[in-house]
Parts: C-alpha cells; sequence; structure tokens
C-alpha cells in the first residue's frame, strides 16, 4: 500500500511539473497558478462557483495579458531579423 501512494505521489508531482514546464514555455504560468489557486479554493470556499464569473474574468484577463505578451515578443523578434 506505501508503495502505490508513494507511485501515485511521484506520478502526481511529475505530471505537475510537466504542466508547468510547458506553461513556462508559452508564458503562461501565471494563468495556470490562477486557474490552479481557483480550483483547489473551490473544494475549500463557497465563495468561488458563487463567483464564477468574476474568477473567469481574471481569468481572462491574464490570458488577453498572455497573448499580448506574445505578440510584443513576437514583434520584437521580426524587428531583430
Amino acid at each position: 500500500m506505501t508503495a502505490f501512494v508513494s507511485l501515485i505521489i511521484t506520478v502526481f508531482v511529475q505530471v505537475f511539473y510537466l504542466l508547468f514546464k510547458i506553461a513556462q514555455k508559452c508564458k503562461l504560468t501565471l494563468p495556470l497558478i490562477y486557474l490552479l489557486l481557483a480550483t483547489i479554493s473551490t473544494f475549500f470556499s463557497r465563495w468561488v462557483p458563487e463567483h464564477e464569473s468574476l474568477v473567469l474574468t481574471g481569468l481572462y484577463i491574464l490570458i488577453g495579458m498572455t497573448v499580448l505578451r506574445w505578440i510584443y515578443v513576437l514583434i520584437q523578434k521580426v524587428r531583430s531579423v
């Protein structure tokens, strides 16, 4: 039983590591953290489900800022070529 729990924890940590590496490459780390916190807080509070539109608006703003960052980096790369 202990080996099984250890295996589950190891797989869980590896999946989170991979998820954050992909998010880092795509410049989506902040929206990913925000989404994870909103998901985790759903289990501990009634506030998130009651204010779902506010939570999603915050997520959309962070994703919009990320897209603007992508555009900014793309313009810098085009200008440097």
